[in-house]
């Protein structure tokens, strides 16, 4: 049985804000890292538990699309992957997660 995705208001700023950094760079940027986005969340709806669980969390996966972590919890008996957070893996996750 497939997944539902459901995103947080968190991760649907941090979307906003990566589309507003990587414009800064070449105009090809944001479509690329979004196409690349767009492909590994869907792989998702399939076999969500294929990611690993984020180290100091409970249950938190961790899905990674170029520089920038995704971070979603599984609904096992709903079957819901909710999008929690997308953030640079330069941040300080632990602030910003927990």
């Amino acid at each position: 049985m497939r997944y539902e995705l459901r995103y947080l208001p968190d991760a649907e700023m941090d979307l906003l804000v990566i589309d507003d950094y990587l414009s800064q760079f070449y105009p090809g940027t944001p479509g690329k890292f979004f196409r690349d986005y767009d492909k590994a969340v869907a792989s998702l709806l399939d076999m969500p538990a294929k990611y690993i669980i984020y180290p100091g969390t409970v249950d938190f996966h961790r899905l990674i699309v170029h520089d920038f972590l995704v971070f979603y919890k599984i609904d096992e008996n709903e079957h819901i992957v909710t999008i929690h957070r997308i953030l640079h893996g330069s941040r300080d996750i632990s602030d910003l997660l927990l």
